[in-house]
This record gives structure tokens, sequence and C-alpha cells, in this order.
């Protein structure tokens, strides 16, 4: 089951896909951030980098508190110097918007 019956919970899954020398930007950017998007109800529920095939990427699960959350996002977050120093790292993006299936944990 998931977290609990019923749960209408929204996750963001996020693929980053760096430039070759961005890891470590990125990391101390992110940690710098992770105030900012708790701030504005998003939960790191992982980040993961690979131990196996590309090595420059990097993956997030997020709870967010709906939908439209990744908008909003960008616009309170989008003029902050993290922010962009992790946008001038990244060299591709992917983002799926998902829901919990019942047999989850």
């Amino acid at each position: 089951m998931s977290e609990q019956a019923g749960d209408t919970s929204v996750y963001l899954h996020v693929t980053v896909l760096l430039k070759a020398d961005g890891l470590e930007t990125f990391v101390q950017h992110m940690a710098e951030l992770l105030p900012h998007f708790e701030r504005v109800g998003w939960r790191l529920v992982t980040a993961c980098g690979n131990v196996t095939g590309r090595q420059r990427t990097i993956v997030h699960v997020w709870r967010i508190p709906s939908a439209d959350a990744v908008l909003r996002l960008e616009r309170e977050l989008g003029a902050l110097q993290s922010f962009q120093a992790i946008n001038a790292c990244i060299e591709d993006e992917w983002m799926e918007i998902m829901t919990a299936l019942p047999y989850g944990k």
C-alpha cells in the first residue's frame, strides 16, 4: 500500500544530466536551495546519483503540493543566484509529475 489508503500525494520525478564539470557546483547549490524548496511545500523524498551508467545523471523524487507547483517554484526562486547557478550546470532535464499507485509503499 502507499503511505496511506487513497494517497493523493503528487510527486515530481526529475532526471538531470549535468554538464561534464557540474556535479560539485550542483550539489553545493542544491544544499543552499533545499530550505527554499521546503518553505514552499516541497519535500525531497530521495536524491540519487548513478553508480553505473551515465555518471553525470542525478535523479530527484519530490513530494510537491500540486501539479502546478513546478511553475510556482520557478517564479518564486528563479531570481536566486543559486537557482540560476544550478541551471547553468544542467545539460538536459526531464520532469514527470506522478501520483502514488496503490501497491507502493
